[in-house]
């Protein structure tokens, strides 16, 4: 049987129901608007924010980029954000990670108002996830949602293991799974022997840990079912934290690198920005 959790796929599905969304929008004269800031000249982050733009604009949604120089003040950055915050037609506001070393990306993100926080990495997002509350949820965390919907995958009473500690994928998943629930473990890295205990036992694995093909076959039991959000170069190759051919002998799903969470990535950022234009935050 086919265990492959194709986020090529389920994207394209998506995204034509967020045409429709974004049509609907338009119709009511509410025009979506994404901006994204992006400090320095890093050639893969030129890349993807321009991909960004790009499957923003398919879509419908209005998106501009903001290309900072590398030493850009830090008073300066901030200015940017509040005007952005203060203007009414910007539904929101994406800061494109990493930042050059003299910038805090902590205290830069704090800045962007929660109703425009559309990559979901304010402290008040991810705690209003702990409590339930409506809020934006981050990409990756939701793209994993997806999956887990889109294939019909049980998470109520199953044991998830959440393997990294990244603000962006791994911290996020913590309360969302909890809230559909899932018992949740989280590990720091793979280094400790608890570590490697606690991922055997796991019903789904989550792994963010940015080591290519750190996670073997033998470390996991059968019928697991494996979320890779791993970006690793090898070669000038992507590859997943997963040794994907050997652990999809045993996995009952499995996402591939590429092909897996990370198509589905721009997928839910637009999502995010056409909820924001409606006036609504995910649950």
């Amino acid at each position: 049987m086919d265990n492959i959790l194709d986020g090529r796929s389920l994207s394209k599905t998506i995204k034509t129901d967020l045409e429709v969304s974004c049509k609907k929008l338009l119709e009511k004269n509410i025009f979506p608007y994404l901006v994204i800031l992006m400090v320095g000249e890093d050639i893969h982050s030129k890349k993807y924010v321009e991909m960004k733009a790009n499957q923003c604009q398919k879509i419908g949604v209005n998106a501009k980029i903001h290309f900072l120089p590398s030493n850009y003040e830090k008073t300066d950055l901030i200015k940017k954000i509040q005007a952005l915050n203060n203007d009414p037609s910007v539904h929101g506001i994406l800061i494109q990670l990493p930042l050059p070393p003299h910038l805090d990306e902590n205290e830069i993100i704090s800045y962007i108002s929660e109703t425009k926080d559309v990559d979901g990495l304010l402290p008040i997002s991810l705690g209003n996830m702990f409590t339930n509350k409506k809020s934006f949820v981050s990409a990756g965390a939701l793209a994993c949602l997806s999956l887990i919907n889109h294939y019909k995958i049980n998470i109520n009473n199953a044991h998830s293991v959440i393997l990294g500690s990244s603000n962006i994928f791994c911290k996020p998943l913590l309360p969302l799974l909890l809230n559909h629930g899932s018992y949740v473990t989280i590990c720091n890295d793979i280094s400790n022997i608890n570590s490697h205990k606690i991922i055997s036992n796991a019903d789904l694995l989550f792994v963010d840990v940015q080591n290519s093909n750190i996670i073997l076959k033998n470390m996991v039991k059968k019928n697991v079912v494996v979320f890779d959000a791993g970006n690793n170069y090898i070669d000038g190759k992507l590859t997943g934290d997963v040794d994907f051919n050997s652990v999809k002998e045993i996995a009952s799903w499995i996402t591939p690198v590429p092909g897996g969470i990370g198509p589905l990535l721009i997928t839910m950022l637009i999502k995010n920005v056409l909820q924001s234009a409606n006036g609504q935050k995910h649950s």
